[in-house]
């Protein structure tokens, strides 16, 4: 008799597989690898059993308390009635032999081709005027942003976007490049002086 992996021989007078296994106090809830209505003979019988382990499953916005005899994680999802898409991602191999208490976690993943359109900022280019004073500046012509329609390939997690890769562009409009002269010209010096030295007019003198 085979329980979970752990072989142990066991001698029973019951006629049948399901007698044998009530006498040894398995419930019905396991999983057996041979007809429970299978007469047992003589001579020795092979017998699987897998008792129900408890598993957790996350797919799909919904969480589910499982109570399972599958052997691997692939086996669960088809008991389950849960198809694993190609670009899926699952926490655990399919292949790989559930254990108790696990959480095993499917995420979706979609890729989506999108447009939009985009700004595109204007450049700017400074001349020195030297008709403008030094610490001033004019907009000789005004910059303005062009646009484009940008496509890009958009990758989705549990409808979340993830990550997202620039496949071409298309421009719509061309930026104006804005022109802007610095002025460069010295201010007039601003005398400092108090007077020639000449005595007032008005004013007596000895």
């Amino acid at each position: 008799l085979d329980v979970d992996g752990r072989a142990t021989q066991v001698w029973t007078t019951a006629p049948t597989v399901a007698a044998a296994l009530a006498a040894l106090g398995y419930p019905e809830s396991d999983l057996v690898s041979v007809s429970r209505s299978r007469r047992l003979p003589l001579g020795t019988t092979d017998i699987a059993i897998r008792t129900p382990i408890a598993v957790t499953v996350v797919h799909d916005g919904q969480t589910q308390q499982v109570s399972t005899t599958d052997i691997t994680v692939s086996q669960l999802f088809a008991s389950l009635g849960i198809t694993i898409g190609p670009s899926d991602r699952l926490s655990a191999e399919p292949s790989d032999p559930l254990s108790p208490g696990e959480t095993i976690r499917l995420q979706r993943v979609t890729n989506k081709v999108v447009a939009r359109v985009e700004a595109v900022p204007y450049p700017t280019v400074q001349h020195n005027d030297a008709s403008l004073l030094q610490g001033t500046s004019q907009v000789v012509t005004a910059g303005r942003a062009g646009s484009v329609r940008a496509t890009y390939s958009v990758v989705y997690v549990d409808g979340q976007p993830a990550g997202e890769v620039r496949l071409a562009s298309v421009v719509l409009s061309a930026p104006q490049t804005q022109v802007v002269n610095i002025g460069t010209k010295q201010p007039p010096a601003v005398s400092t002086s108090g007077g020639s030295g000449s005595p007032a007019a008005g004013v007596p003198t000895a």
